[in-house]
């Protein structure tokens, strides 16, 4: 394994380890998860670099591109770290919080990588793949607040309206990387243009 790699994976294993209350054992468990995660995001990562170069006439700004090494283990500990705050530091609750953070953050760089819609939806995009974790949260937070608004104030459903938050925000996010762009001019045809 390469040496970038391996200190990334140990970078994101114990942070998730330690955060699960050190349980006797598992370290192995949490060192094959986060390097099943860090290899997901290369992979993404190198694949939406590719499909960027195949699909040329999609001009993405060179400042919202990634490289093909770059794994954002510090914005995933980060953005981790801030929904298990949030939630009470409840440690059998740990691992969720690492797999949502990987969520996030897989579907910024899909969505900072993607071409254009609008200006205004781009701008939008990028603002939230910009934004700290604790904002990123907050955004949830306030957009989970006005769904429990506009249903009427129901209690006892908090949750219900934060995931649903959630869910948009993703929504959001993925329709961003979705995004129809041009079929790739063919190799030949690209000499004679």
């Amino acid at each position: 394994m390469d040496q970038n790699v391996e200190e990334r994976v140990r970078d994101l294993a114990q942070p998730m380890w330690e955060s699960a209350a050190r349980p006797y054992g598992m370290a192995l468990d949490f060192w094959l998860m986060a390097e099943q995660m860090v290899l997901e995001m290369m992979t993404t990562v190198s694949k939406l670099q590719a499909d960027a170069v195949v699909n040329a006439p999609v001009s993405v700004p060179e400042h919202r591109m990634w490289p093909p090494d770059a794994v954002p283990v510090a914005r995933i500990q980060r953005l981790a770290e801030c929904m298990w705050d949030s939630a009470g530091r409840q440690y059998g609750m740990a691992q969720d919080f690492w797999l949502a953070a990987e969520r996030h953050v897989l579907a910024m760089i899909r969505a900072s990588t993607a071409g254009t819609i609008s200006p205004q939806y781009d701008e939008m995009v990028e603002e939230l793949g910009t934004l700290a974790p604790e904002a990123y949260l907050d955004r949830i937070r306030i957009m989970a607040f006005y769904l429990w608004e506009a249903a009427g104030r129901q209690y006892g459903s908090a949750l219900d309206y934060w995931l649903e938050a959630e869910r948009s925000l993703l929504h959001l996010l993925s329709n961003a990387s979705a995004t129809v762009s041009p079929p790739a001019v063919p190799p030949e045809d690209r000499a004679s243009a």
